[in-house]
């Protein structure tokens, strides 16, 4: 899992951003380089919007600068001033996800949603007025896709699965036998582990079929839809951590 973001490129795009503004701001300029693209292209793009602006109203240039960064909550001066800089965001590519016991290599598991949790809300009328408490917890069913090679493990691993909630001849077996818990770690830029996520009590609902034709050729994927009874979350170095 190889990051988009290096130190090489954030070096060039620094000298490009420093060399063409006349009083280069180098906290706006880290902002920048967070918010989007690789380095050399964030800058690149930068320096082409706003080269016009500063020559045109130096007001507006201000103004965009505030803009580019107002998704942080930033203020352009208050960074500049008080030397703030918020840690590089979490990327939606930066993640590995493993099932032991049945998908043991991270490498298999193309794509993967992180269930949302509800709560329902039980309604008490107390003095006069409407209160409401919390209710049941339902946590909604994951998608995940599997990497279809030509060894057939996707396939075979997901009948095995599936076999194991109910066999053959019609009995199903105990939940503590296919209830699996899945591993979803999220990575920072340099691969390292920040924050987990544990899929509880997991275990295919559905297996989506293959689109097999002639005349088309496409990638054939497996995909499934997870039943999941609980999800936890921890961030390393704040949660206790498994």
């Amino acid at each position: 899992m190889s990051s988009i973001y290096s130190t090489e490129a954030f070096s060039n795009s620094w000298n490009l951003f420093s060399g063409s503004l006349a009083n280069p701001n180098r906290n706006a300029a880290k902002l920048l380089y967070a918010t989007g693209g690789s380095g050399a292209q964030a800058a690149s793009d930068f320096l082409r919007q706003t080269n016009n602006l500063r020559s045109v109203n130096p007001a507006s240039f201000e103004q965009f600068l505030r803009g580019s960064i107002s998704g942080f909550g930033v203020d352009a001066r208050e960074a500049a001033q008080d030397g703030y800089i918020p840690n590089d965001p979490l990327l939606s590519y930066q993640w590995a996800a493993y099932i032991p016991g049945v998908i043991d290599r991270h490498e298999y598991i193309m794509a993967i949603t992180t269930p949302s949790i509800r709560y329902d809300q039980q309604p008490r009328f107390i003095s006069g007025k409407v209160h409401h408490y919390a209710g049941f917890m339902s946590v909604d069913d994951v998608s995940m896709t599997i990497y279809t090679e030509v060894s057939g493990m996707a396939p075979s691993t997901m009948a095995h699965w599936v076999r194991e909630i109910r066999s053959r001849d019609g009995l199903y077996n105990l939940p503590s036998q296919y209830k699996k818990t899945i591993v979803v770690v999220l990575l920072d830029q340099a691969d390292r582990i920040v924050a987990e996520f544990r899929y509880e009590g997991a275990w295919p609902s559905s297996w989506s079929s293959y689109n097999l034709q002639f005349g088309q050729a496409s990638y054939l994927v497996t995909e499934t839809t997870l039943s999941v009874d609980d999800v936890s979350f921890a961030v390393v170095g704040l949660d206790e951590f498994n």
